[in-house]
């Protein structure tokens, strides 16, 4: 008998931190647990670009698992420090906010 792939294994941890959001909510420990491992990742990077990457990925996972209020706010909050870091991150950043904001789905 063949066996089936395992599309399970295929996803992002993204995909799966926004599939833990969506069904356990941002309190839960598993969501919570991610979030740590991903911001340790961050401070070993010591970068402000990593710092803004993560904020920016956050906020994908929140606004593709139906928190899109937190996610706008979010990278509303993150603006300032993008345009510190460059025009390429602020318009990044823009782009991503126009998409949220028009109820746009993102990939």
């Amino acid at each position: 008998m063949d066996k089936f792939p395992n599309f399970e294994a295929e996803k992002s941890p993204e995909d799966l931190a926004t599939e833990i959001l969506k069904e356990k909510g941002p309190r839960s420990g598993e969501f919570l647990d991610w979030v740590e491992k991903a911001e340790a990742e961050v401070v070993a990077q010591n970068t402000s670009r990593a710092s803004l990457d993560l904020s920016t990925k956050l906020a994908k996972i929140y606004y593709k698992a139906g928190y899109a209020d937190e996610a706008i706010e979010s990278l509303s909050d993150n603006r300032l420090a993008a345009s510190a870091e460059g025009e390429e991150v602020l318009v990044e950043i823009d782009s991503l906010l126009d998409k949220m904001e028009t109820g746009e789905k993102l990939l």
